[in-house]
């Protein structure tokens, strides 16, 4: 609207750039400019710093030397029954510390879209969660930090009823500390009495 006003033969001529308008024009296009300079550079330092915070976290587990071997897309059944013969043939190499088996992987998604609610109150305050199904080995392989309580041990108890959560699920569970959430159960929807 503004360029669409200027007469394009005083602009042709050269008579435009000593007017007042010429001057105003070129002084706010000079601003724009460097404002949108100056919000680009900040965002660059702002997204730069993000990067560098973000590599410089600890994650809370050891992800170095770490092979993670997909298993495709079996039943859960076919990759119990043979998970022993896998883990017993990969225990017997030398260059192997430990093997553990997983749905996932930290910080990916394991079984999408889960709720689950503490014990005593309602499926309507369930909070949205992720789970791993893990063996015993798991915690200890990939060294996580246990703040509170303690590790999966290899029985039939922990295998049916054992379970680690995060300080984030201790908290939206209601109970304020990793050290409240010891002894307490989660139940979901669908194991709900």
């Amino acid at each position: 609207l503004i360029l669409s006003r200027f007469a394009p033969l005083q602009v042709l001529r050269g008579q435009f750039k000593n007017s007042t308008r010429g001057i105003a024009l070129r002084r706010t296009l000079v601003m724009v400019q460097f404002f949108i300079s100056v919000v680009l550079i900040a965002g660059v330092f702002i997204i730069s710093k993000q990067v560098n915070f973000m590599s410089q976290q600890s994650l809370g587990f050891t992800k170095e030397q770490v092979l993670v071997v997909r298993v495709g897309k079996s039943t859960y059944s076919i990759g119990e029954e043979n998970y022993p013969l896998y883990k017993n043939k990969l225990s017997q190499l030398s260059f192997i510390k430990g093997v553990s088996a997983s749905n996932g992987i930290p910080g990916e998604n394991g079984w999408r879209g889960q709720v689950a609610f503490a014990e005593g109150k309602s499926p309507e305050e369930s909070v949205s969660t992720e789970y791993l199904a893990v063996d015993h080995n798991y915690p200890s392989l990939l060294d996580l930090q246990i703040i509170a309580g303690r590790t999966f041990r290899n029985d039939v108890t922990d295998r049916e009823d054992g379970l680690l959560i995060n300080e984030a699920t201790a908290l939206a569970m209601g109970w304020g500390s990793a050290e409240n959430a010891i002894g307490k159960r989660i139940l979901s929807p669908s194991n709900s009495p």
